[in-house]
């Protein structure tokens, strides 16, 4: 992998799980600036504030409150996604209670892939613009 020409504050909230971990290594390995927080600190407002881009990398049952919580405190000029297998609920949330660029994700592989060359992805645009595209693309 080639590191990217501009790097991204990326704030991972369930950073210390398996998609979590292998998500912090793959970008940073892109040469984004990579943060996490635990599901239990979702409240730490200056961290998601400082992020150009929010992974929710949750799981599935909590994925619904996390999201509601974090969509409204995330940058308007940011992007907020997440990567449960399950959209509608999410998705709705992010509409409702996200300023910013926003997007459900569904990696179609799990936390043993040593590299996301050659991975799809589904994803299921909310809100787009710049940053989305510049996301999908990475």
């Amino acid at each position: 992998m080639h590191p990217i020409k501009t790097a991204k504050n990326i704030l991972i909230i369930g950073g210390k799980g398996k998609m979590g971990l292998l998500l912090e290594k793959l970008l940073s390995e892109r040469g984004h600036n990579i943060a996490s927080l635990d599901k239990e600190d979702v409240l730490d407002k200056d961290a998601i504030a400082s992020a150009d881009i929010v992974i929710i990398a949750v799981p599935m049952s909590i994925a619904s409150s996390i999201t509601k919580t974090v969509a409204p405190l995330s940058r308007k000029d940011g992007l907020l996604l997440d990567i449960n297998s399950l959209k509608s609920e999410v998705c709705a949330i992010m509409k409702e209670h996200c300023q910013s660029e926003c997007m459900g994700t569904h990696p179609l592989f799990g936390p043993s892939v040593k590299t996301i060359e050659g991975q799809n992805i589904i994803v299921c645009p909310i809100r787009g613009g710049e940053l989305s595209e510049y996301f999908l693309c990475e």
